[in-house]
């Protein structure tokens, strides 16, 4: 499979770290599911979504708030600070991923 969309920038590091560990596979981390918005099968999200339009994305905020509105999420990400994380995943159904 090979990576899309753009690289993200300005990541600040984060100080938690997994040290000794690998990171699981580019691959791995994104093929695998346990969602089932596209089929039933945990690899149908992969091969269902490829034609899933993800840009642009816009949310809508309204009920009683200061702004409500239609709001690009490209202007909300910008507006943040990116910190990177890292997620140690294990399951009953004994996999586990190491998802930068």
């Amino acid at each position: 499979m090979q990576k899309s969309g753009k690289k993200l920038t300005g990541i600040v590091e984060t100080p938690y770290k997994v040290d000794g560990q690998k990171l699981s596979s580019w691959e791995t981390i994104t093929t695998y599911n346990n969602f089932y918005e596209f089929g039933a099968d945990k690899a149908d999200p992969a091969c269902n979504s490829k034609h899933f339009k993800t840009a642009p994305w816009k949310t809508k905020v309204i009920g009683e708030c200061d702004k409500p509105g239609d709001y690009d999420l490209e202007d909300l990400l910008k507006q943040q600070a990116l910190e990177e994380r890292i997620y140690r995943f294990r399951c009953v159904e004994a996999w586990s991923m190491i998802v930068p």
